[in-house]
C-alpha cells in the first residue's frame, strides 16, 4: 500500500562548470548505502535506498521541479528534470536551471561554493525492513529536487554542471519477502543525521581575537538577495510585538519587512515576529500570515514577506496556508 506523505533526505554535491553552466549533472540519490537518519520528533533509524526505487520516473524527468532549499510554489522553482538514469550505484540525472533573475541566483550560488548540496523530496511507495532493522526504500515517487547548503550525507553528488543539448504518517514496513504487520512511525521532513561521535576532551579558550570577518556563504547570499533566518528556538505563547521591548537591532531582525530610508529603524519596520532573543513566535507567525494585506505593503513586500514567512513555517513544523504559498507566488 503507497504512502502518500513526502519525506526528505538532503546529500553532499559536488559542482563542475562546463559550456553554458546552466545544466546539472548529478547523482540524485545513491543506491545500496546505509545511512542513520532522524526524523523530527522520532528516534534514529538506518535507511538504504535500493537501486530501481525511481524506475518509472527514468521517462518523466521533465515532470520533476528544481528549486533552492524547497521554497515553496511555483515562484520558487528555478529549472526542470531533463533527463534521468539508474547507474550501478545510484539514480542519475541532468536537470536544467531556468534563464531568469531566480535561476541567475541560483547559478550563482552554486559556482560561488553556496549551495553544495542536494535535497530531494519523495513519496515512498513500498519499503520494507531487514532483519537488521535498515528500512529499504524498494519504491518511491520522486517529486521535487533542491539544491541547498550544508548536507549531512556524502554520497550523492552533481557530477558536472554543463550546456543542454509536513504531519506525521505510517509507513508499511516488512521483513524483507514477508508482509508487513506493524507498521513503522515516521513524521516529514525528515533530516539526515549521522551517529553522533564519542564525546572529545574540551580545548582550553582561545584568546580572544579581533572580530571575524563576515563569511564567504553570508556575503554571496547578501549579493544575490537571499536572507538568511535568524536562529532560535520556536515558542508558543502571548506574543508582545510592542517596539520599546527591543532595541533598534533586535526590531528589526523581527519584522519581516524593513524599509530603507532616514527615519527611525523601528518606524520602518513591519510585521515582528521574533522575540527579542531571537525565537520564533509561532503565534506572531500565523498571525502576520493573516495580516499581509492589511499592513499597507506594497506587492512586492507582501511576496517578499510570505516567502519568508514560509520558510519560519518549515522550522516551526507547520505547513503554511495555501493563502499564504499563493502570495509568495505572485
Amino acid at each position: 500500500m503507497a504512502d502518500e506523505k513526502v519525506i526528505r533526505r538532503d546529500f553532499q554535491a559536488e559542482f563542475t562548470p562546463v559550456g553554458d553552466g546552466r545544466t546539472l549533472d548529478l547523482r540524485i540519490i545513491p543506491y545500496n548505502t546505509v545511512a542513520r537518519v532522524r526524523d523530527n520528533g522520532g528516534p534514529e533509524y538506518d535507511e538504504e535506498w535500493l537501486p530501481g526505487v525511481f524506475d518509472k520516473q527514468v521517462k518523466a524527468a521533465n515532470r520533476v521541479f528544481v528549486n533552492v532549499e524547497h521554497e515553496q510554489g511555483f515562484g520558487g522553482v528555478v529549472g526542470r528534470g531533463q533527463e534521468f538514469r539508474e547507474d550501478n550505484d545510484a539514480f542519475i540525472g541532468s536537470v536544467r536551471v531556468l534563464s531568469g533573475p531566480d535561476g541567475d541566483k541560483a547559478l550563482e550560488l552554486v559556482n560561488d561554493g553556496v549551495l553544495t548540496g542536494v535535497s530531494v523530496e519523495a513519496i515512498p511507495l513500498r519499503s520494507q525492513r531487514t532483519p537488521e532493522g535498515v528500512v529499504q526504500r524498494v519504491k518511491a515517487r520522486l517529486l521535487n529536487i533542491a539544491l541547498c547548503r550544508n548536507p549531512a550525507f556524502v554520497d550523492a553528488q552533481v557530477l558536472a554542471v554543463r550546456e543542454a543539448p509536513q504531519f506525521t504518517f505510517n509507513v508499511p514496513l516488512a521483513t524483507a519477502g514477508t508482509t508487513a504487520t506493524n507498521p513503522l512511525w515516521i513524521p516529514s521532513t525528515a533530516e539526515v543525521a549521522s551517529p553522533e561521535p564519542p564525546p572529545e576532551p574540551e580545548p582550553p579558550a582561545p584568546d580572544p581575537g579581533p572580530e571575524p570577518e563576515p563569511s564567504r556563504t553570508a556575503e554571496v547570499l547578501s549579493r544575490v538577495g537571499y536572507e538568511q533566518l535568524v536562529g532560535g528556538a520556536v515558542v508558543d505563547c502571548l506574543f508582545d510585538a510592542s517596539p520599546d521591548r527591543y532595541t533598534d537591532e533586535e526590531f528589526a531582525r523581527s519584522c519581516l519587512i524593513v524599509r530603507e530610508g532616514e527615519d527611525s529603524v523601528k518606524t520602518r519596520s513591519f510585521l515582528p515576529i521574533l522575540e527579542p532573543n531571537g525565537d520564533l513566535n509561532v503565534l506572531a507567525m500565523r498571525s502576520a500570515s493573516g495580516r499581509l494585506g492589511q499592513a499597507g505593503l506594497t506587492p512586492k513586500e507582501k511576496g517578499q514577506a510570505a516567502r519568508k514567512l514560509i520558510r519560519y513555517y518549515r522550522r516551526a513544523g507547520e505547513a503554511p496556508p495555501p493563502a499564504l504559498v499563493s502570495t509568495a507566488t505572485r
